[in-house]
């Protein structure tokens, strides 16, 4: 907590002096008045006992070259202390001129400063406002690049996808014919029956002594209408083939069918990607 200050009324030192001044002179001017009654006493007395007055006139004469030199000292001092004022007037002056000075200089200064800060205000504005669109064009240009990048990638893949295409012999079928039914690719081996669903997108193996069985149940269970068989027969899956063509008859299942090699393969579309 601040401590208070006790003010009250103050005297400048120029009034002091004058009153230091002021009551000396009293002093001299009670002492002179209190000499010159005591002279006239003495030359009272002197009239009335003129006898040995010598003594009397002596002091009179001391204390009337004591008065001088006290006249002298109090006119010194008078000057002395008109100079001090005046010296001290002078410095005042100065120092309130040098106050002044100062003070106008400070003034500029500030106004320098406000001026500056202002200046810096508004750079500040300006770096903000770029600093803002900056960003927002260093997130357009994050998501170009990542659209880039994804793009990249892409085409990498579809690359990747054509080198393959490129090096693969396999025969390719679309998913679904041209009369909207969905192909089922079935390739028929010695001991294997391979059924690929181009609707479902699954595949199933019938293996064993019961594959014909199976098949007969697949085609029971599985909805034909939606759906064409093509049967692929490879080398010794012809035996397999009239059974099974004996079980799609019967079924009333749409299909066809077609002889292969061993090694020949057979993709769908959405195995490679989609075709143009």
């Amino acid at each position: 907590m601040a401590k208070r200050r006790n003010t009250g009324p103050g005297i400048s030192f120029f009034a002091f002096q004058d009153i230091i001044t002021a009551v000396v002179g009293i002093f001299i001017l009670i002492t002179l008045i209190l000499v010159l009654q005591l002279a006239q006493r003495v030359e009272a007395a002197s009239e009335a006992v003129p006898q040995d007055i010598q003594p009397i006139v002596d002091t009179i004469a001391e204390l009337r070259q004591q008065i001088s030199q006290i006249e002298a000292e109090i006119a010194e001092r008078s000057a002395a202390g008109s100079q001090t004022a005046g010296l001290n007037k002078f410095n005042i002056a100065e120092k309130v001129e040098q106050l002044k000075s100062e003070n106008a200089r400070l003034a500029a200064r500030i106004e320098t400063s406000r001026s500056k800060q202002s200046e810096l205000k508004k750079l500040a504005f300006v770096a903000l406002a770029e600093s803002e669109k900056l960003a927002k064009e260093a997130a357009s240009l994050s998501k170009h690049q990542q659209e880039l990048n994804e793009l990249a990638q892409q085409t990498a893949q579809l690359q990747s996808k054509q080198k393959a295409l490129r090096s693969d012999d396999s025969t390719i079928f679309r998913d679904q014919t041209d009369e909207g039914t969905f192909l089922v690719l079935i390739t028929v081996s010695p001991e294997t029956i391979r059924i690929r669903d181009g609707l479902l997108q699954t595949e199933q193996i019938l293996t064993g002594t019961s594959r014909i069985d199976q098949w007969k149940q697949w085609l029971a269970e599985i909805p034909l209408s939606r759906r064409h068989l093509l049967l692929r027969i490879r080398p010794g899956g012809e035996r397999d083939f009239r059974s099974m063509k004996s079980a799609a008859d019967a079924a009333d299942a749409a299909y066809g069918f077609t002889v292969v090699g061993m090694q020949e393969a057979a993709r769908f579309a959405h195995e490679v990607g989609e075709l143009p």
